[in-house]
């Protein structure tokens, strides 16, 4: 009998090893390096901009929550400020973090975004809750700059 639960309590182990999320170890992430145009191979693509606006097309490819909007035109973002006491000089907004916030305007919906990084460089983990994880399907990397 123990053998056998040994091996299901194995198994189990196992099991949730290969179910982590995928994406690397969260990282920071200067807000220069952020903007630009991040998209997954199923079609999600988000455009991030210095002036903390966003817009996106086909993000059900990449937000777990079906409720949220697959094309946003007036997103706003802002990395989560650190915590404790803020200085006068501080700025208005952080200028890098590990994660920011994502309001999908014009709806009412707002997602987690994680900053991860891998061997293929930063990539994005949008989420409705901070403990939920993407799938490589799901991640956002940064697409290549069209030469022109």
């Amino acid at each position: 009998m123990l053998r056998k639960l040994a091996l299901v309590a194995g198994g189990l182990l196992l099991g949730c090893a290969t179910c982590a999320g995928a994406g690397g170890d969260r990282a920071v992430i200067e807000g220069a390096d952020l903007v630009g145009d991040w998209g997954n191979g199923a079609g999600a693509r988000l455009h991030i901009a210095a002036d903390h606006t966003a817009n996106g097309s086909g993000l059900r490819h990449a937000v777990p929550d079906r409720s949220c909007p697959t094309e946003v035109s007036a997103a706003r973002w802002e990395f989560f400020a650190p915590q404790g006491p803020r200085k006068p000089e501080d700025s208005l907004w952080p200028a890098k973090g590990d994660s920011f916030g994502l309001d999908l305007a014009p709806s009412s919906c707002s997602v987690f975004v994680a900053v991860q990084r891998d061997d293929d460089g930063y990539d994005l983990c949008l989420v409705m809750d901070p403990d939920q994880t993407c799938t490589d399907e799901e991640l956002l990397r940064r697409l290549p700059t069209p030469s022109g």
